[in-house]
């Protein structure tokens, strides 16, 4: 949504609040494509050979990027351990560097942790 001012003046910033403003259509250039949707071929991963939604996150959440987010997340652990002086009763100290299998997890919750987080939002406004 685009908005344009009513005044032909030079404005100033004293003037920004007084103004009115009016909604206008956006011009879009995005080009509708008859094709459309998944074009590359997601692989089933289930016995029955139908492809689920977990077959499609894959697709896009490949071994590589779990990989990597796992050991980005353990080396800013380490750093942030390394500059913290922890007292010996620090929780901070039971920590174990995450594994793929928690970090896959913890992605599998956020999507649904979201929806919770936006529906709580919603439902206390009325």
């Amino acid at each position: 949504m685009q908005f344009e001012s009513s005044s032909s003046e030079e404005v100033t910033d004293d003037d920004l609040d007084s103004q009115v403003w009016n909604e206008i259509e956006s011009v879009s250039d995005a080009k509708f494509q008859e094709d459309d949707g998944i074009i590359e071929k997601v692989t089933p991963t289930s016995k029955d050979n139908i492809i689920n939604p977990i077959d499609c996150y894959r697709h896009f959440i490949i071994d590589e990027i779990i990989s990597l987010m796992v050991h980005e997340t353990n080396r800013y652990a380490q750093q942030h351990f390394q500059s913290q002086e922890l007292s010996k009763q620090s929780k901070t100290l039971q920590w174990k560097p995450t594994t793929r299998e928690e970090m896959l997890k913890f992605l599998g919750i956020m999507p649904r942790e979201a929806s919770n987080a936006t529906a709580k939002k919603h439902y206390a406004m009325e």
